[in-house]
């Protein structure tokens, strides 16, 4: 029995896998076969995410064993949460020729993603004698070179409309906090549940550990909103302050850390995975809190260009800034033309030298580039998107952050590759829509910003 999911029984994803086991296997045995792979697919799509599915069903589209290989990927990524694509690749490749899963992890990281020298190390410690037997369902060493038959467009993999989000559906049917201890609660419960998720499948001390961290990493939060200044007497500040917060949510034991997050990380990351759950619960009321400021604010600041006075000063007019780091394989995504809405807040500066220190280092990551996005905005005429005034809506002294809400409308106006990522990035320049309220729910959602 196929699970009633649009992503896991979506029909190209059923048609692909029923071709792959009809060759491998008997043919009146692909349907059953099939189905059950579907519904191991589905345990980790509730598990994951849609983000995280939908990617890898995108990459892996052209790799033998397409499905079996998606569910081995994807049960890696399950457990090491914070590996990249090509990372999680290389592990579950590695475990599929009989190698032991953590110092899989341990040796790539020694040596800096290189596939090669990785397998050196790995072969020199366990002769073929030593090595566990592969697992029959796993990928094979081939797995990391796609078919040379042609593959149905990846188009067909279904994007995710905003309309179906599971953050429109929790933002819809959630008041916004009214006072400052409503907020808070809910700051402390995301926490929590986050940090709790991140190390679900480790051992009881890291676990108990773990939550001793987020209620430390709260009470941080808490020392950013002053009493005495009215922090909390106006809900939207308090959060904002929480939002720009510097300070970090470390988990993992000494000498192995597992992962170290800022809240605005953290948040982004729920808001990104989008799975219906008590923690996306707990991050709309904080998001319904941030939009107080943001949404129904008036404008603490504009980006008036070089002549602009106090909070109005920027470098260009109109335009603010962005620097970050953006997947090789989703730059296409992002055609000229294309209208869509975002899947987190998106900050960006009115200095372009705030925004550079974000951007990633050329050559740093196995799977990334360094990207640069420019937002065209319309003179004061967007309705949501607002300033964090240093030391008032923000902790941060010089970031000049500008902060658009989750389901803002661009559209993307350019975009220039750049030649030599070590001398400058690629840059996306986009147009901020006026008002989201005017624009269709089921624009297609930004796998990122």
């Amino acid at each position: 029995m196929l699970p009633h999911c649009a992503l896991c029984a979506h029909e190209d994803v059923v048609r692909r896998a029923h071709q792959q086991a009809a060759a491998q296997q008997q043919p009146h045995h692909s349907s059953t076969i099939v189905a059950q792979q579907l519904q191991d697919l589905h345990a980790l799509h509730a598990k994951l995410g849609d983000e995280a599915v939908t990617s890898c069903l995108h990459r892996s589209w052209d790799f033998p064993a397409f499905l079996p290989t998606v569910i081995s990927i994807l049960g890696t990524h399950s457990r090491w949460p914070n590996l990249t694509f090509d990372e999680t690749l290389l592990v579950t490749k590695f475990v599929g020729m009989g190698f032991p899963e953590d110092e899989s992890i341990r040796v790539l990281s020694s040596v800096s993603g290189d596939q090669g020298k990785a397998l050196e190390k790995l072969e020199a410690s366990h002769p073929p004698a030593s090595r566990a037997p592969a697992s029959p369902s796993g990928p094979t060493p081939s797995c990391a070179t796609p078919t040379t038959q042609p593959a149905p467009p990846r188009a067909s993999v279904p994007a995710k409309l905003f309309s179906q989000s599971s953050y429109l559906a929790a933002y819809q049917r959630t008041a916004p906090p009214e006072q400052g201890y409503e907020l808070l609660a809910k700051v402390h419960r995301l926490c929590c549940l986050f940090a709790a998720a991140k190390v679900r499948d480790e051992a009881a001390d890291v676990r108990s550990r773990a939550a001793a961290a987020a209620d430390r990493f709260f009470n941080d939060l808490q020392r950013q909103l002053d009493s005495r200044s009215g922090h909390l007497a106006d809900v939207g500040t308090a959060a904002t302050r929480i939002w720009s917060s510097a300070v970090t949510l470390r988990l993992g034991p000494p000498g192995d850390l597992i992962g170290e997050y800022e809240f605005a990380q953290m948040l982004n990351e729920v808001l990104r995975g989008d799975r219906a759950s008590e923690l996306l619960d707990c991050a709309v009321v904080v998001a319904r809190a941030i939009n107080r400021h943001c949404v129904q604010g008036t404008y603490t600041g504009w980006p008036d260009g070089p002549l602009g006075i106090g909070n109005r000063q920027s470098d260009k007019k109109d335009t603010t800034f962005r620097g970050g780091a953006l997947r090789r394989d989703l730059i296409d995504w992002f055609a000229p033309g294309k209208k869509y809405r975002t899947n987190m807040f998106v900050a960006s500066s009115f200095r372009r030298a705030a925004a550079e220190k974000f951007e990633c280092r050329a050559g740093a990551s196995v799977d990334k580039d360094p990207v640069r996005w420019v937002f065209k905005f319309e003179h004061e005429r967007c309705l949501h998107v607002n300033f964090l005034r240093p030391g008032a809506e923000s902790t941060c002294t010089n970031e000049l952050e500008f902060l658009l809400t989750p389901g803002s409308v661009l559209v993307v106006e350019s975009v220039q590759r750049s030649s030599s990522l070590h001398d400058a990035p690629h840059e996306i320049r986009v147009r901020v829509s006026p008002d989201n309220a005017l624009e269709p729910l089921d624009l297609p959602v930004a796998p990122w910003c």
